[in-house]
């Protein structure tokens, strides 16, 4: 690692990733002078500036205070069972309208598909889509990844959300894992796969030296270099962070097996016989 240049260090955390561990292997890359570390999910271009741009704002149970929803390309039954359940019990209580922006879907409650495309999204916000009234009027509306209107944000409600998909993403939007380059892979002479087995490699260089630490193993570990056995989720205590933003902890609920170990610890041993050693 000290024979690479910083630049063409690049650390990818995985989409279970627990908080400590990639606080950990931050750390590991900003000592070696790389700032290149970023989360499956979250992409190149994150914006981690404003929180509250990628968190679910008004909270899950908030969900039942809303009177108008409108779901951006997201279909919670499928990718978030408890924003569902919340939503359903809100519009079987209050008959509060549901519109949809995307692909069909099968929702288990009333809706209205209000098209499928970006030009939809314009009328709504332009108020000239017919679901803009009732948005407008609403006392308390809420968004789930769309565009926005004068009444959704206001001092004393948040109705924008984004619905994340990963249990690691929100942590790692916290924490700070934004690439300094978005071409950081495709320059990188040392790549470092923390649990990360859905990134896409097909532009590395066929130079780079690649690590992978994990715990099963998927793309990543076909091109790895060396492979660190690493304890899964369900091997280990982690802090991780839900889509509003709470911090949960977990417990083991069986035994680590054979020599993997909690990621965290890998990346302190390593920062010590790397020569820059870090305490947690």
């Amino acid at each position: 690692m000290h024979q690479i240049k910083p630049e063409e260090i690049v650390g990818v955390a995985g989409k279970l990733s627990d908080a400590e561990s990639m606080m950990a292997l931050k750390d590991l890359l900003n000592k070696m002078g790389s700032n290149n570390i970023f989360c499956e999910g979250n992409g190149m271009h994150p914006n981690a500036d404003l929180r509250s741009g990628y968190i679910m704002n008004t909270g899950i149970s908030g969900l039942e205070k809303a009177d108008a929803f409108l779901l951006v390309g997201t279909q919670p039954r499928v990718e978030a069972a408890m924003v569902n359940a919340r939503i359903r019990k809100t519009v079987k209580a209050t008959n509060a309208k549901v519109g949809y922006v995307g692909p069909a879907a099968d929702f288990n409650y009333d809706h209205q598909h209000l098209g499928t495309d970006p030009k939809t999204l314009v009328e709504i916000a332009e108020g000239r889509h017919p679901f803009s009234s009732a948005l407008k009027n609403a006392k308390n509306p809420v968004i789930i990844v769309g565009a926005g209107n004068n009444n959704v944000v206001r001092p004393d409600w948040n109705g924008l959300n984004v619905l994340l998909l990963n249990g690691a993403q929100a942590a790692a939007l916290d924490l700070g894992l934004v690439p300094e380059s978005d071409k950081c892979i495709e320059s990188a002479k040392f790549v470092y796969l923390m649990g990360a087995d859905d990134v896409s490699l097909d532009k590395l260089p066929d130079d780079a030296f690649v690590v992978y630490q994990g715990h099963h193993g998927d793309r990543g570990v076909y091109r790895a270099n060396v492979i660190l056995p690493a304890s899964a989720f369900t091997e280990k205590e982690g802090i991780y962070e839900n889509t509003e933003g709470c911090a949960q902890i977990t417990l083991p609920a069986v035994p680590t097996v054979g020599d993997a170990r909690d990621d965290w610890k890998i990346i302190r041993a390593l920062s010590e016989v790397a020569g820059v050693g870090f305490t947690l």
